[in-house]
């Protein structure tokens, strides 16, 4: 059982403006942290005593829809097995990326919202006897996290941006598993 803890979403302050004209597409690596809860969920009773942290790097894509001058809606996803992230971003202060120039300066605010689930199953052989026997497991992963974004242009095509984040990931998993073939584990 492992579960991908996606990292934050680190976006341009400025929303891409001239509502519903234009769509904006992000492709990249990100870093993420795997948590392996267990390798083996066959076993009987399986080990969660001893949760693994792994660090890796996934490929990321997004897509942004500028629904209104100051405000963006996209979803953002990584290859791999992480959860899909609604996101909106509110631009506060500035011009949006369509009309920024030199000099603007720009503040806004973002939300996302994330749900995965993967179920597994199999039938493998018990170590307490003979036989193979039936398991299955869910996993089930939210998401929510916040951002506020701050950049200037420092040219008409270059912009430097910092920001702050919070992320909130909840895990919620499930290891259910069947009598032998045989009835003896």
């Amino acid at each position: 059982m492992k579960a991908e803890l996606p990292a934050s979403r680190m976006e341009s302050p400025e929303t891409l403006g001239n509502t519903g004209k234009r769509v904006g597409f992000n492709i990249g690596t990100t870093a993420t942290q795997d948590l392996q809860l267990t390798s083996d969920a066959s076993n009987r009773p399986p080990n969660l005593t001893a949760p693994v942290l792994e660090q890796s790097v996934n490929g990321t894509g997004a897509v942004s829809y500028g629904a209104f001058d100051r405000i963006d809606l996209g979803v953002k996803s990584s290859i791999g097995p992480s959860p899909a992230v609604l996101m909106a971003k509110f631009q506060v202060i500035g011009e949006p990326s369509a009309t920024a120039k030199s000099g603007n300066f720009s503040l806004s605010v973002s939300a996302g919202l994330g749900y995965w689930t993967v179920n597994r199953s199999g039938d493998q052989t018990g170590i307490l006897g003979p036989g193979g026997y039936n398991w299955s497991s869910k996993l089930t992963e939210k998401l929510t996290d916040f951002a506020v974004i701050a950049g200037v242009r420092v040219s008409d095509r270059a912009l430097l941006y910092v920001g702050g984040f919070a992320q909130n990931i909840s895990l919620d998993g499930k290891i259910s598993h069947s009598l032998s073939d045989n009835g003896t584990s």
